[in-house]
């Protein structure tokens, strides 16, 4: 009897070990632990609550289908892509919100000459990452899936060329160490990214050997970025390549235009730091902290931008897009120097501005020395190179503004720069 007993338990055992496992959140909702690809691909098909179980190595990127909406909980674990098939790890055409039950499991990842972090699965060796993860995707030229976008890519673009509401929110959890061309942590194409609590993106490399690096941390083109209290953008960098000519721009986050709409970055708080574009001996590098495109657009509400470095604008290059905040001598703190050649009405500027002969700077605080530039622009209606003068209309400046173009309004206050003005 004891005999069959024992018999009929192990029977369950083996049973048990090849289904997912179905628990109860506290909230009373259904979750579905998940061991391996087979069991977290059809747990995403039945728009669960999804929770890993063990560390799970993909073989192809994850996708959630339009249409659905899935919650998974990274639970301490690594999410990876295998090293034998380059493309993303994850691919968001619907809903999904990532979390971390288990934020303080340490992991151990190494950096190499690219400064990329991979991850040590022997877990013995090298910087630690707490809490779960997301990472190995690897996009660009080799993808096997779309070409760019390492990490996470969000698609809001259907396959009839409409716009859905495709978003990815993440409330902890990491993505450690994924390259691309564009986007290596995060890919937004019209979509909703969202960045909140803990959530981090560490370590992620533009490294391909293309004609554009742009968002080695996150590429928006035509969606929204919303980064709040709490998250952290680190330690991202663009490769340069001096023997290949092209654009290095945006080592934290880059935003440009994508099917006629505007890529717009709402930084509430949150951090991004020591991010850069690195040798850089031909003086290509744009925006170590945030590159604009002309159709890119930044509200500017809160969080720091430190530490970070590129040729031209360690903090912020604005190429012709808009920077502004809901207070106007309030928002984000950029430390590192600026260059604006598009509009600024927002945000605090802890270093030297240069305000180009394109630029308009109507609202914001400065605290290092401001250069109001004069240039000439091409205008393609005449064919000939046209003068222009960078324009100050309004704002609080602490420091010198060394003036070349105009300063037309009477609302622009000058505190202690007010004897210094040149």
């Amino acid at each position: 009897m004891k005999k069959k007993f024992w018999g009929i338990f192990m029977i369950l055992v083996f049973c048990l070990g090849l289904y997912p496992v179905v628990a109860q959140a506290d909230d009373g909702q259904t979750v579905t632990d998940v061991k391996n690809e087979t069991e977290l691909n059809a747990a995403i098909a039945d728009n669960a609550q999804v929770r890993l179980a063990d560390n799970i190595a993909l073989t192809s990127r994850l996708v959630i289908p339009n249409g659905q909406s899935v919650t998974l909980d990274l639970n301490g674990k690594v999410l990876s892509r295998t090293s034998d098939k380059d493309g993303a790890v994850i691919l968001v055409n619907g809903k999904l919100t990532v979390q971390d039950s288990a934020p303080d499991t340490p992991h151990h990842f190494t950096v190499d000459s690219d400064d990329l972090w991979s991850w040590d699965q022997n877990e013995t060796a090298g910087k630690i990452v707490s809490g779960g993860i997301i990472t190995g995707g690897k996009g660009g030229t080799n993808s096997v899936d779309a070409p760019s976008g390492g990490g996470v890519i969000v698609d809001a673009i259907a396959s009839d060329g409409s716009i859905t509401d495709a978003s990815f929110t993440m409330l902890g959890g990491s993505i450690v160490g994924c390259s691309s061309d564009l986007g290596a942590g995060v890919y937004v194409s019209c979509g909703t990214f969202t960045m909140d609590g803990s959530a981090q993106i560490i370590g992620c490399v533009c490294n391909q050997k293309t004609t554009e690096r742009q968002g080695a941390g996150v590429y928006i083109g035509g969606g929204t970025f919303i980064m709040n209290d709490g998250a952290r953008i680190r330690d991202c960098v663009i490769r340069v390549y001096n023997s290949y000519s092209g654009t290095y721009q945006g080592a934290g986050v880059y935003a440009c235009e994508n099917k006629s709409k505007t890529g717009r970055f709402i930084m509430n708080g949150g951090t991004i730091e020591n991010c850069k574009i690195d040798n850089d001996s031909t003086g290509k590098g744009e925006g170590g902290g945030v590159y604009l495109a002309s159709e890119g657009e930044m509200t500017a509400n809160g969080g720091t931008i430190s530490g970070c470095s590129a040729f031209h604008g360690a903090a912020v290059y604005n190429a012709g897009g808009v920077i502004q905040a809901d207070t106007p001598n309030g928002g984000t703190c950029f430390n590192g120097a600026a260059v604006n050649y598009g509009q600024i009405s927002g945000g605090v500027y802890c270093d030297k501005m240069a305000n180009m002969e394109d630029g308009t700077i109507s609202g914001g605080t400065f605290h290092g020395t401001v250069y109001n530039q004069v240039g000439e622009v091409y205008n393609p209606e005449t064919g000939n190179n046209e003068p222009r003068q960078g324009k100050i209309t309004d704002g609080m400046f602490y420091e010198k503004v060394v003036n070349k173009g105009i300063i037309d309004g009477q609302g622009t206050r000058w505190w202690k720069a007010r004897d210094n003005k040149e």
